[in-house]
């Protein structure tokens, strides 16, 4: 009975383990994110207040009406702003104000800004 006890539980051990490695673990359900619909993430353009449409410096080019400029630099954007800053004070007189002077000041400043930081690069 002595030899029996060790060698007893020796092979059942062997047979436990051996369940146990055999066993199979349950497969957690991972689904693709592909599968599911993703949400529409559109990013806002808010300049004063307004929603816009376009980004920033695209709708800021298109105030100064820099589209057409081969060369753009802070000349060409200050001299940009003030004819725009004139043609502005001009429709103020006769009552009709499509953009702000407020829009102006954001559209001289960003695209300064982003002169400054693009040649500032190298």
């Amino acid at each position: 009975m002595t030899t029996f006890f060790p060698v007893g539980a020796f092979i059942w051990l062997i047979i436990y383990l051996c369940k146990e490695y055999n066993k199979e673990e349950p497969k957690a359900v991972i689904k693709n994110n592909q599968d599911r619909p993703q949400p529409k993430r559109n990013i806002q353009y808010i300049s004063n207040g307004r929603v816009l449409i376009s980004p920033h410096w695209l709708h800021y080019f298109n105030i100064l009406s820099l589209n057409e400029s081969k060369r753009i630099n802070d000349y060409t954007i200050k001299n940009a702003a003030r004819k725009r800053q004139s043609l502005i004070n001009k429709i103020e007189d006769e009552g009709e104000n499509p953009v702000a002077s407020r829009d102006i000041v954001a559209a001289k400043y960003y695209l300064l800004d982003n002169w400054a930081y693009m040649t500032h690069l190298n």
